[in-house]
């Protein structure tokens, strides 16, 4: 009796030294969810990309209308890494179906992605992003992911058809945002998708290149 009795006593006494073993690691498990995990999260969100343009370089400041011309891009990264890297060219005066926009040379590895007028596009840098409907062509050039210090380079073709001024709307952006710093330029007017931009224009003439006609 006693033999049984000792038996049924280790049995239960192993069934709670388990119970204590998985409670002490349930313990532990919510432990570093909710304290370890986060903190090591935060400790690598705190990754700072500094995206910027070194150099935008446009072939012709004028042009007679329909003539096309070049404009090249070089981007880097001068903070950490970003998982994504995006240069973004605008053209607000290429609204008509006839009207011509070309990536010429990339070296993304991405390819670009080129956008029309009633495209849809999204504006903000959380997840809660806000679709809008583009106003005029514009082009997405991006890395996934841009290392820190590396360099891309893109060059686009334009052909315009409105005579007067054109206008270019150039920025690039680093994701996941995480400040002022993920984004270049820091200030000045805003896009469509209200976010600041460099602004760059040229003269397109008539055809005849300031001569009467």
């Amino acid at each position: 009796m006693n033999k049984k009795h000792n038996r049924s006593f280790g049995g239960r006494a192993e069934i709670i030294v388990l119970i204590g073993a998985i409670a002490t690691s349930l313990a532990i498990y919510f432990s570093l969810s909710i304290y370890i995990f986060p903190k090591i999260y935060l400790s690598m969100s705190t990754l700072k990309p500094v995206p910027i343009l070194t150099n935008v370089n446009i072939s012709k400041l004028q042009v007679p209308v329909g003539t096309p011309f070049n404009i090249s891009f070089i981007g880097s990264n001068q903070g950490n890494s970003a998982d994504v890297q995006i240069i973004s060219v605008a053209f607000p005066n290429l609204t008509r179906p006839n009207d011509f926009v070309q990536v010429k040379e990339s070296d993304f590895n991405q390819r670009p992605l080129i956008f029309k007028k009633g495209d849809e596009l999204s504006s903000g840098y959380s997840q809660n992003k806000i679709p809008l409907k583009s106003k005029y062509h514009l082009i997405e050039a991006y890395n996934r992911p841009w290392h820190s210090h590396d360099i891309h380079h893109l060059l686009v073709q334009v052909k315009p058809y409105t005579v007067g001024r054109f206008v270019i709307f150039v920025k690039t952006i680093a994701l996941p945002y995480t400040n002022e710093l993920s984004h270049y330029p820091r200030g000045g007017i805003k896009d469509q998708q209200g976010e600041f931009v460099n602004v760059y224009s040229i003269n397109v003439s008539d055809g005849y290149l300031g001569q009467s006609k």
